[in-house]
């Protein structure tokens, strides 16, 4: 009866082998997620074993799809516009390669920032009420400024070689909106302005976009 019964349990441990995923408990090992005794099956970063999941992204994070924005900040969603300005406004809507010319009377409402023309004509969107602005002109020089929405809030806009610079002594200001700014008398041939700064009633900076091609 003993020999029958160590046969027996002989023939179970054979049976029960280290490849047998149902029992671990004999394997010398590692069993690994699916059970087998040294086996390769491993976890991915979902938990799943033998899953397809990985770390990825800038952010290292599992089936990220984060990116580096043109700010270098991970997952930021800015990226560099027509004309190389990173979170720029520019528009290439024809696909020429070139960036489409901003309209003057048609400025992004959700930007507060300054375009001016040819001419010499600024114009201006404010996301909120503005008490002070102040820019350089790209290309040539003002010697003077008058009009627009600065004159009627009672600015005084003082235009001396390519900085502009308005403001109020009482503390107006202009109300959130678009429109004509002022317009300045030119020498030279502008390209745009930058260096653009605004400030809110509280002298905060309110300006989104700093830097601005000609409007037509």
């Amino acid at each position: 009866m003993k020999k029958y019964l160590l046969i027996a349990l002989s023939l179970f441990i054979y049976t029960c082998s280290e490849d047998d995923p149902v029992s671990p408990a004999v394997c010398d090992g590692i069993v690994d997620c699916a059970g087998v005794c040294d086996g390769g099956s491993v976890l991915d970063c979902s938990d799943v074993c033998d899953g397809d999941s990985v770390l990825s992204g800038c952010d290292d994070v599992c089936n990220s799809t984060a990116v580096v924005g043109c700010d270098n900040i991970c997952n930021s969603t800015l990226e560099n516009d027509c004309a190389g300005v990173c979170g720029g406004d520019g528009v290439d809507a024809d696909g020429d390669g070139e960036c489409d010319a901003q309209a003057c009377a048609d400025l992004p409402t959700d930007q507060s920032t300054l375009y001016m023309n040819a001419a010499g004509e600024v114009y201006y969107n404010f996301t909120q009420n503005c008490s002070g602005f102040q820019c350089v002109i790209d290309g040539a020089t003002a010697s003077a400024a008058a009009g627009g929405a600065a004159a009627d809030a009672g600015f005084t806009v003082s235009a001396g070689g390519s900085t502009i610079l308005g403001f109020s002594f009482t503390g107006d200001t202009i109300a959130a909106g678009s429109g004509l700014l002022t317009t300045l008398t030119l020498t030279g041939t502008p390209t745009g302005l930058s260096v653009i700064t605004l400030s809110d009633a509280s002298a905060g900076n309110m300006h989104d976009i700093i830097t601005t091609d000609l409007c037509e």
